[in-house]
């Protein structure tokens, strides 16, 4: 049965809602690790944002968030993007964001369940949303130091979706494909022909690698069968991660 990605959201922002209501307000204006240029705060203004742009019809659409993120202009164009939301927020209070986070929400759960198209007809606009939740959900849970929904519908729609954004890096470099399993017997190809790597892991570690969350030199340490080198360039999304992050 797929999963419905409106309650994963909701079940994702309840998280994120409960995490920062019960935070103190130095662990709010802490610096999250997984974005070091972000607090806490920041990255709750950032997911507003997002929901914003959606039902707004505001999402960029001369940015590829799948290649444009490898190269360094694409990443300034990329930064500049994602920073606005929380500049633009800069002087509103944690409960004024939340406030307008969940008037937000309601506007995009409809396009969400697919009762309603999106403003911009771009092709699976309505999983950035849930995505980029997902992603944040567990920047916001490392820098409070509070582990937990790592294995969540939301979780699982993340992996399908990333793992599509790796095959067409790959895809597109003509790059032959690679095996990825996590859990107890799953696993995902990302094309087709002969297989030239298997990359296993535990299903939460491959999410944040794949998400920009694990530096090189964490990926190339996970378990690999066969050469990973010409793909661990292109695990991330959001370009290469200087700083090892463990969580």
């Amino acid at each position: 049965m797929p999963i419905d990605a409106s309650a994963a959201y909701l079940d994702g922002k309840r998280s994120v809602v409960d995490a920062v209501s019960n935070a103190a307000p130095q662990q709010l204006d802490s610096t999250v690790p997984a974005t070091p240029l972000w607090t806490v705060t920041d990255v709750v203004r950032h997911v507003t944002g997002i929901a914003a742009d959606l039902s707004s019809g505001a999402v960029p659409t001369d940015f590829n968030p799948i290649e444009d993120w490898q190269s360094d202009a694409g990443r300034d164009r990329g930064d500049a993007y994602t920073d606005h939301h929380v500049a633009s927020r800069r002087d509103h209070s944690l409960g004024e964001v939340l406030a307008e986070w969940e008037q937000n929400t309601q506007r995009i759960l409809p396009i969400l369940r697919g009762e309603q198209p999106a403003p911009q007809p771009i092709p699976f606009i309505e999983l950035i949303p849930v995505n980029d939740l997902a992603v944040h959900l567990h920047d916001i849970r490392g820098a409070l130091q509070e582990p937990g929904d790592r294995d969540t519908p939301l979780i699982a729609l993340a992996v399908a979706s990333y793992v599509a954004a790796f095959a067409m890096r790959l895809n597109a470099r003509g790059l032959p494909p690679v095996r990825i399993r996590y859990g107890e017997g799953k696993e995902r190809v990302t094309g087709a022909g002969e297989v030239a790597a298997t990359w296993t892991g535990d299903r939460f570690e491959l999410f944040r690698a794949l998400a920009g969350r694990r530096s090189n030199a964490q990926i190339a340490a996970m378990q690999w069968d066969g050469d990973p080198t010409p793909y661990i360039p292109l695990v991330s999304m959001y370009g290469v991660r200087a700083d090892a992050l463990v969580e």
